[in-house]
């Protein structure tokens, strides 16, 4: 078990529920993994009942179900893979049938609080059935807003390629304007909702996501500028997250003095342009005068041990972010880094660090950040806000909300049903 805050005492035990398609150890290096998992951590250290309800049932990117099950059990988490319901022939996309099973499980339990992310609009089905009176009368259903899929294409600058993908659009702003309370970790995606024109409760709160309780409350001892001789990409090898922009700047770079250093590409690889991004690096590679690799195979931890190596910068060069983890695991573990001023990137840095290690994503602007940060030295940044105060505040969000919440109406009987069709000179299609 972790160990809880001093001097907190939930006001009392609650029953929480986090279901989500991606989570820590069934899915590698998943940002909305990584803040439900430091959101069931920081509840069971404050004395509350998790349970963490995975959507995507036995499917599992390393190990097996089993093994996380029993690792998370470890930690005072109940982990449940969500089940089948093989009784009821379901037709409709994947994501319509991962909703309706995960309805189909949490309608037979009793949580005080169940969250959802919006991503894959897996909660869909249950909020709907609380507005319509049917279930978790008595439970407060709350959406995490992380990456909606129209956001995630807008800023891979790519097209709807199928009718599931409109679905999927449909079930995610469904699941927000459903919801009794949405968490936002930036005040940047909640003006992106109401731009594009989402409907949001009246109950919307804004707070950075956690950090898991044995990562949270470093602050940089040593403030001056750090040495650095290797530049590391730290994020998924992708055009959203500034992979091409990186390439572009250092091109730009590699017909100047800077040298004598190396670089290096942390992050999964995917595809660029509709080839796998090592394709892209080695073409794009052939004129660098320095030496570059590409690892894609650590995980979290591993991950971050790599980048407390002396001598190290991360950037972070995305040209859309929502409140990305890799700043924000940069910021509490004192790692060095520059990222783009976009999204809710600068929400996480305190405000006199800004400029420090902020540039505006463009090449000529980045290469001039990597220029400057390689002769002069890479400065420390603190975060916005406190990981220990984050975590107060988290826990104290979720005392009021239940005491908010209405107690428990009586389950409605189910209405008649009536099916109407409508045909006009077609009587044998209608039998």
């Amino acid at each position: 078990m972790v160990t809880p805050l001093p001097d907190w005492t939930p006001a009392r035990r609650l029953r929480v529920c986090i279901a989500t398609p991606d989570i820590v150890g069934p899915i590698r290096n998943g940002g909305i993994g990584t803040a439900y998992y430091a959101l069931a951590l920081a509840l069971a250290a404050a004395d509350h009942e998790v349970t963490i309800l995975y959507t995507l049932g036995q499917h599992c990117e390393q190990e097996s179900i089993a093994v996380w099950q029993e690792r998370y059990r470890q930690q005072g988490l109940r982990f449940v893979p969500a089940p089948e319901n093989t009784a009821i022939p379901l037709y409709g996309s994947w994501a319509v049938q991962r909703s309706y099973h995960t309805y189909q499980w949490l309608k037979q339990q009793d949580f005080d609080v169940i969250h959802f992310p919006e991503w894959s609009g897996h909660g869909f089905h249950s909020l709907l059935a609380k507005r319509q009176g049917l279930h978790f009368t008595g439970a407060v259903l709350c959406v995490g807003v992380h990456s909606p899929s129209e956001w995630h294409r807008m800023g891979q600058k790519s097209l709807v390629e199928s009718l599931d993908e409109v679905e999927v659009d449909f079930m995610e702003r469904e699941s927000i304007a459903l919801a009794d309370a949405v968490i936002s970790p930036s005040r940047y995606m909640l003006d992106w909702l109401r731009d594009q024109g989402w409907t949001l409760p009246e109950a919307v709160w804004t707070r950075p996501n956690l950090m898991t309780l044995d990562e949270g409350g470093a602050v940089p001892e040593e403030p001056s500028p750090r040495a650095v001789n290797e530049l590391v990409f730290f994020g998924r090898l992708e055009r959203r997250k500034g992979l091409v922009l990186f390439c572009d700047a250092l091109d730009r770079l590699g017909d100047g003095e800077l040298r004598d250093f190396k670089v290096t590409f942390l992050g999964k690889a995917v595809t660029v342009n509709g080839q796998d991004s090592r394709d892209y690096l080695n073409r794009r590679a052939r004129a660098w005068p320095w030496s570059w690799q590409v690892i894609s195979d650590l995980d979290h931890a591993s991950a971050m041990a790599y980048l407390r190596q002396p001598h190290r910068l991360a950037v972070m060069p995305s040209l859309v972010e929502n409140s990305p983890y890799t700043v924000l695991e940069c910021l509490c573990a004192s790692i060095p880094f520059i990222a783009s001023a976009v999204g809710g990137i600068p929400e996480l840095i305190a405000d006199a660090q800004r400029a420090d290690v902020l540039f505006t994503p463009q090449p000529v602007a980045l290469a001039a950040k990597l220029r400057e940060t390689v002769r002069e030295g890479a400065a420390l940044a603190l975060p916005a806000v406190s990981p220990v105060a984050n975590r107060l505040d988290w826990l104290q969000w979720h005392d009021a909300i239940t005491a908010a919440a209405p107690p428990p109406s009586p389950v409605l009987t189910p209405p008649r049903v009536s099916v109407c069709l409508s045909h006009f000179n077609r009587p044998g299609l209608l039998a």
